[in-house]
């Protein structure tokens, strides 16, 4: 064994030519290439004067160590990005799963500086996984890398050598009408042939009938329908956290939904005997809102008993909101009255206001209490100049 040589050590193998050396808090020793112990600690004094100069903390430190609780909540990148509006914590869950399920069984016991571009290229090659899969790996390994860096344990990111993967999306696609009926049948003992949970059955056809996102179906409570008026008020939706909150990007509104969807609610509401106006219409295990995932399976289940074959396309349970803005837009352009759909919202729009603008739906309430927005005047207003589109909006069960 060699002597302290500033912050190194070398030695000298017996079973090869070369000298090794290790650092000042390495656990193993580097060959240097050399064979002379001139030459050997040379290259020592220069990769110790070079961790010096980069500040490296730790030039050891392995990737499992690194990466064990990155993605945890209260984590100190989740904390930073969180209080910068930049991640929710749904979004850190996923992230943790994929660094758990795909990176860390391979990487974690390599040393950070020692995962190199060529390794994570043969790593990612070697996935039996989708390329959207593999995308959001190497990004999950890019912000791991990039704090890395950022906290000085090491000098280089391989991550900047890695190219993005050409992912080939398909587009979604909305089922048709014939499928849409297959799906949604009105007999209650056909329907829950098909969906046998059938409260996602329910969900999803709102969905399909009204426009709603599912994060705005998730959130609704007796008070979102207005039955004397055949109209659904859209004031909250449970957000990425699970929360109840505003719906995206504050688009309060009114629906007039065909009254088989008013009716199969209501139906839901006695079946389930809920009577508390601000329960949940569609509770998790727990009280709190239905699991977002949840509906996205069953939805799969669902297009398989009603023998419903994708063709290649792309069907989604958000294809369901699709599949009724392209009805009612077919609807009303066949009515000669295409203006008075809002392609953005997916909802009626009016002119009540003036001639060359659409009245947009509400959205000028953000300050207020949700719970006093189902009351709100200006919405049971708008319900009301709504109750002239009723005749089309029964049409989108009409073949």
């Amino acid at each position: 064994m060699g002597k302290v040589a500033e912050d190194f050590l070398l030695k000298q193998d017996v079973k090869s030519p070369y000298w090794y050396y290790r650092l000042s808090g390495w656990k193993s020793f580097k060959s240097t290439g050399q064979k002379t112990k001139a030459a050997a600690k040379k290259v020592a004094l220069d990769a110790w004067k070079k961790q010096q100069d980069t500040g490296i903390q730790n030039a050891n430190i392995s990737f499992g160590k690194f990466s064990k609780d990155f993605y945890d909540w209260n984590s100190p990148w989740c904390t930073r990005q969180y209080s910068k509006g930049r991640l929710q914590k749904s979004t850190a869950e996923w992230r943790a799963g994929i660094l758990k399920t795909h990176i860390q069984p391979k990487f974690k016991s390599f040393l950070l500086t020692d995962i190199t571009a060529g390794k994570i290229d043969s790593f990612l090659m070697s996935l039996k996984c989708s390329d959207g899969t593999k995308d959001h790996i190497m990004t999950t390994l890019r912000i791991i890398y990039r704090e890395a860096m950022r906290e000085r344990y090491i000098d280089k990111n391989p991550m900047d050598y890695i190219e993005r993967i050409n992912i080939k999306r398909i587009p979604n696609q909305p089922p048709s009408m014939e499928e849409l009926r297959k799906l949604f049948p009105v007999d209650k003992a056909k329907f829950k042939e098909i969906w046998p949970l059938r409260h996602y059955g329910v969900m999803c056809a709102v969905m399909a009938s009204s426009g709603l996102r599912m994060q705005e179906v998730r959130a609704m409570t007796p008070k979102s329908i207005v039955k004397a008026k055949q109209g659904i008020i859209v004031v909250q939706a449970v957000n990425t956290s699970g929360e109840i909150s505003l719906p995206k990007k504050d688009e309060i509104r009114v629906v007039i939904p065909p009254v088989e969807t008013i009716e199969l609610l209501t139906w839901w509401m006695n079946f389930m005997n809920i009577t508390d106006p601000d329960q949940l219409l569609f509770p998790g295990r727990e009280g709190g809102p239905i699991d977002r995932k949840a509906p996205y399976k069953y939805y799969r289940q669902a297009l398989d008993n009603a023998k419903i074959v994708s063709g290649g396309r792309k069907l989604t349970v958000h294809g369901l909101r699709h599949a009724y803005n392209t009805r009612m837009r077919q609807i009303l352009t066949e009515a000669a009255i295409e203006g008075f759909w809002d392609e953005t919202q997916m909802c009626f729009a009016n002119k009540l206001k003036s001639a060359d603008q659409i009245l947009r739906e509400y959205t000028g309430h953000r300050s207020e209490a949700m719970t006093d927005l189902y009351d709100h005047p200006d919405l049971l207003k708008k319900l009301d100049a709504f109750q002239a589109f009723k005749p089309y909006a029964e049409l989108f069960w009409v073949a």
